[in-house]
């Protein structure tokens, strides 16, 4: 049976009132981003038109699990509908030779069906909340506050003629945005310090209220997080606070045109101290009434597997209890700080992470990018399935991989530093690993991915909470692997501890001290195994 989302509940949270919803059952929302179905269309439909029928095909099987919430990505720098607000990436693509034109040959083709959406009047995003209302998912609109994809690429339509016209208004005016390595895009965002450029974004945010019939808005700050120069985002904070203040005005505006409740979320980093330092007083947000959601998220190359929903939940608790918080994460993760060391999660990784904060109080969960995902493979089995609870969840195959914070180069204060990869054998190193609630029994095991065969004697002084493996065994070699060539651990080794060693919350792998330096350790994570 679907979830029916109740209107009373949005009414209550427009309002600002304490009430809580009637449906207790677990949150489970989804972030559609705003091109991945053009490139499905093409996949499944060569030399078709886009029509409701094939965005149905596309849309229903993520409506057909146990999603609850979709929050629908219609922006990037620019828009992929016809907007007065936003400049259109087709319609630049018209005007001006895209680099992207002559390096992905299925580039026109997707500005080609761009245009021939507008042509027939069917917006994509409009159909997907549509769609979703009807299957009892509650829709909302996501807004990307400061993306900056393909702005390594010179003349490419997806990049906004302002932007380009306007370095001034950049975080780093005087970086090269064209000889830039793609990781570093980031640092050419729009600086919001500037009044106009805080005045563009509440434009399109009003047009996006105006446009679409959607439960609420979420403003993504993670697309990108860093808001503000260097040093100046303390001082920008009420800057940023009067800017969700009015957005929370206009949501007002928008709940009474539309008749029903209409939330703000913000998605902003899965660190608080990080949120707080980037100028994010989601605090002051909370216990304002300006916002009903909070959602913890990464940047890109890696999901953060460290941060602590239970702190979360008791910071917003303090500040204003009718704000409910969602645990967020992306498709794939990193053990290291190496963009090229990312993959997607395995089964046992996806358990872990979905046991861990719903133990730790999460009231629900929050998916980004995996609308790449294929919905007819296994990987979206628990998706399929559904009836998440931490009871089900405890009798799966779990891991809880250690990874790192992706966002943290943005940040003017020191973060937890990357814990991988570490040097083993000459000293001791401790690693810690984040997990969810201990077994009652059985086994519980560390795997360890190394450059190289570890020696016995280095083997022998693995510990978990300082506690002497039972066992070891050469683990599977591809475990760690994310392409054959890079390799994040090619000597992979599983040490086996019985269940009382492991904790809840985090647990203290230890290694080394033989005297020597003999590998370097680059991936680890605690498995549990199922009942």
């Amino acid at each position: 049976m679907r979830r029916i989302i109740s209107w009373a509940a949005f009414l209550a949270l427009a309002g600002g009132c304490s009430v809580p919803e009637p449906d207790a059952r677990v949150w489970v929302a989804y972030n559609q981003d705003c091109g991945n179905f053009y490139g499905w269309h093409l996949k499944h439909h060569p030399n078709e038109p886009m029509t409701r029928q094939t965005l149905a095909e596309y849309f229903d099987p993520s409506l057909a699990s146990c999603v609850t919430h979709y929050f629908i990505n219609p922006n990037g720098m620019t828009a992929s509908f016809e907007s007065d607000a936003f400049e259109c990436d087709w319609k630049l693509h018209g005007k001006i030779e895209c680099a992207m034109s002559s390096r992905y040959r299925t580039h026109d083709k997707i500005m080609a069906l761009k245009r021939q959406l507008a042509d027939d009047k069917l917006d994509p995003f409009a159909f997907f909340m549509e769609r979703a209302r009807e299957r009892g998912v509650s829709p909302w609109i996501s807004m990307r506050m400061n993306d900056v994809h393909q702005t390594w690429e010179d003349d490419n339509c997806m990049i906004a003629r302002h932007w380009l016209a306007h370095p001034e208004m950049r975080l780093h005016p005087d970086y090269p945005i064209f000889t830039a390595m793609k990781k570093d895009s980031s640092f050419v965002a729009y600086d919001f310090e500037w009044r106009e450029v805080r005045e563009l974004r509440l434009r399109q945010v009003d047009e996006l209220l105006s446009r679409y019939d959607a439960d609420g808005i979420e403003l993504d700050f993670m697309r990108e997080c860093q808001l503000f120069r260097p040093g100046r985002a303390r001082e920008n904070v009420p800057l940023l606070t009067a800017f969700v203040r009015e957005v929370r005005r206009m949501a007002g505006i928008a709940a009474k045109r539309r008749g029903h409740g209409f939330g703000v979320a913000v998605r902003i980093p899965s660190r608080p101290e990080a949120a707080r330092a980037l100028g994010m007083d989601f605090e002051t947000w909370a216990r304002e009434g300006l916002v009903d959601l909070v959602i913890a998220g990464n940047n890109y190359p890696s999901s953060d597997f460290g941060y602590s929903s239970a702190e979360w939940k008791r910071i917003l608790r303090a500040a204003n209890p009718s704000v409910r918080f969602l645990a967020g994460r992306d498709d794939g993760f990193a053990s290291e700080c190496r963009r090229e060391t990312r993959r997607a999660l395995t089964m046992a990784e996806q358990a872990g992470w979905i046991e861990r904060h719903l133990a730790e109080g999460a009231d629900g969960l929050y998916f980004f990018n995996i609308c790449y995902a294929d919905w007819n493979s296994g990987d979206m089995r628990y998706f399929k399935e559904g009836g998440w609870s931490v009871r089900r969840f405890a009798t799966e195959g779990r891991a809880y991989p250690v990874s790192y914070i992706d966002y943290a180069r943005f940040v003017g204060t020191p973060l937890e530093a990357p814990q991988l990869p570490v040097e083993v054998g000459g000293r001791q190193v401790d690693v810690r690993v984040a997990c969810g609630r201990m077994p009652t029994e059985g086994t519980v095991a560390a795997v360890l991915g190394f450059s190289r065969t570890p020696s016995p004697k280095l083997r022998a002084t693995v510990r978990l909470n300082g506690q002497a493996a039972s066992g070891s065994a050469e683990g599977p070699s591809d475990l760690f692997v994310t392409r054959p060539e890079k390799r994040c651990g090619k000597s992979v080794w599983r040490f086996e501890f019985p269940a009382s060693a492991m904790r809840e919350g985090f647990n203290v792998i230890t290694i080394g001290g033989v005297g020597q330096r003999e590998c370097v350790l680059h991936a680890c994570e605690m498995q549990v195994d199922g009942t």
